[in-house]
């Protein structure tokens, strides 16, 4: 088992990202949600350091640290998981309507 979770990511990233299914990137995002959550699990079980009340206060920060760490990283890979639909059909429209509307920007947008 724990072989098939270090050949799969191997095997599932030999094709460029758009040429991907979807299936495959979704199960790449389960698959480092899972870890992720196994990580913190033994975390909070097995590495505490209990012996003393500071012990437990740096631990438990440390802990608080980490997991704050791991959730923000995680945030943009959940986020990833919707399929943007291909607007590039749609661009040249959009830009010569926002071309033609004469709007513009109260200030200066350096993209």
């Amino acid at each position: 088992m724990s072989l098939l979770l270090l050949i799969w990511p191997l095997w599932v990233i030999r094709r460029p990202e758009a040429a991907s299914p979807l299936w495959a990137r979704r199960s790449l995002i389960l698959l480092i949600t899972g870890l992720t959550l196994r990580y913190l699990h033994w975390r909070c079980t097995a590495s505490l350091n209990l012996a003393s009340n500071l012990s437990t206060g740096l631990s438990v920060l440390l802990l608080l640290a980490e997991a704050w760490l791991l959730i923000t990283g995680l945030l943009p890979l959940w986020l990833a998981w919707r399929r943007f639909p291909d607007r590039r059909l749609e661009a040249p429209t959009r830009q010569r309507d926002w071309a033609s509307s004469g709007w513009m920007p109260h200030v200066d947008i350096l993209v």
